[in-house]
């Protein structure tokens, strides 16, 4: 009798059909976990952009990534490129006596330039507040912005930095984070050896490569944290599917465990991978050492979000404590508005000052922003070398 009968001929052939069986279920269960974690950020899945390679050249800001350089003198942008305040609009007739870098509060998109913290804070001085912010700017571009923009002749200038915006200062491609139909790109900066600022400049893509770069952008931007098969931990969604659900394993479980925090939370470690500590307080003591040299009085204000201020008063601790504890020892001066914020909340819900829990200040919240900055200022001015 053959060794390879047909009886045993055909068990080999139903233990491959029930083997393929069982990895396709596997692999059919994996495809729906990788659905799972695209959705919660784990697994990249290609976004689809909408707009033309000319469109894109057209409107980046080679410098910056963003804003356009056309948008300056439209109704958004004066045409020294400062945001229109409308207590203060004419820059021609107004100087300015301070300047604004940064997002969030700076830019103040979430309400009208009427309720804004710059034009509020314009009302209050007296004078034109020059209003550089840019929604999505983090630290970086706000530093670029900064020195790249020698005709603002303010006395004081303020640097804003919310507490979420840490993790921007790591990234390149914005939409590795938020999703979006055109390439928001970005500079970044990364750290030497002796520790000194090295700028990573925006690439200069070929329409072949503008094409390619958002199903890989590994191949283009090395330096953001958050590229797919990176130091993140996000994996790309492509077969097969069980691989990318064990290559998440480990960065699930740490989600899991850090579930009550905020995803930006963990970049204010200082041994995180990213960096992003050390290099968003580098960036801050570069902005502050440049603003005095230019002999300007800087100041950093940092604006917490809801989450900060839960957990402050359930914690009695700032998320961002560790970027606060590298300003003094840089000693750059900075406002932490957190406790005065929470002061003036009392026994009242973050929400009410917020746009939700992870959204930024109403109108009210910017009003009360403006005063904290202007009580700060408004006393120290007496000094003269506030003059």
């Amino acid at each position: 009798m053959s060794y390879f009968s047909p009886i045993r001929s055909k068990k080999y052939i139903i233990v491959i059909i029930f083997g393929i069986l069982v990895l396709a279920i596997i692999e059919g269960g994996s495809y729906l976990t990788c659905c799972f974690l695209e959705r919660k950020g784990l697994l990249y899945n290609p976004q689809t952009i909408t707009e033309t390679y000319d469109d894109y050249t057209a409107r980046l800001n080679p410098q910056l990534g963003w804003p356009s350089v056309s948008l300056f003198g439209s109704n958004d942008f004066d045409k020294t490129g400062a945001k229109v305040v409308p207590a203060f609009p004419d820059p021609d007739r107004y100087q300015a006596c301070l300047s604004l870098y940064g997002a969030a509060f700076a830019w103040s998109g979430e309400v009208d330039a009427i309720h804004s913290s710059s034009n509020v804070l314009s009302i209050l001085l007296g004078c034109r507040v020059a209003n550089y912010g840019v929604a999505g700017h983090g630290a970086d571009q706000a530093y670029l912005r900064f020195h790249d923009n020698q005709t603002d002749h303010a006395k004081i200038v303020i640097l804003g930095i919310s507490s979420d915006h840490i993790r921007w200062n790591v990234n390149r491609l914005r939409n590795l984070i938020i999703p979006a139909s055109q390439f928001v790109i970005k500079p970044r900066f990364r750290l030497n050896a002796p520790g000194q600022l090295e700028k990573v400049a925006i690439p200069a893509l070929t329409q072949k490569e503008y094409s390619d770069m958002i199903n890989n952008p590994e191949k283009y931007l090395q330096d953001d944290f958050f590229i797919p098969e990176g130091l993140s931990g996000v994996q790309k969604f492509k077969f097969p599917y069980t691989i990318r659900v064990l290559k998440s394993f480990k960065y699930l479980i740490q989600r899991i465990v850090n579930l009550n925090n905020p995803q930006y939370v963990k970049f204010y470690r200082p041994n995180h991978p990213s960096q992003a500590l050390p290099v968003t307080s580098t960036i801050v003591n570069n902005f502050y050492q440049e603003a005095r040299l230019r002999g300007k009085h800087a100041i950093i204000v940092m604006v917490p979000l809801a989450p900060d201020l839960i957990n402050y008063q359930k914690n009695n601790k700032w998320f961002y404590q560790p970027l606060i504890d590298q300003m003094i020892n840089y000693q750059v001066e900075y406002i932490n508005t957190g406790p005065l914020i929470i002061k003036y909340l009392g026994d009242r819900n973050p929400g009410e000052i917020y746009n939700g829990y992870h959204g930024y200040l109403n109108n009210e919240g910017h009003k009360f922003l403006a005063e904290i900055i202007f009580n700060y200022i408004e006393p120290k001015k007496k000094n003269k070398d506030w003059q």
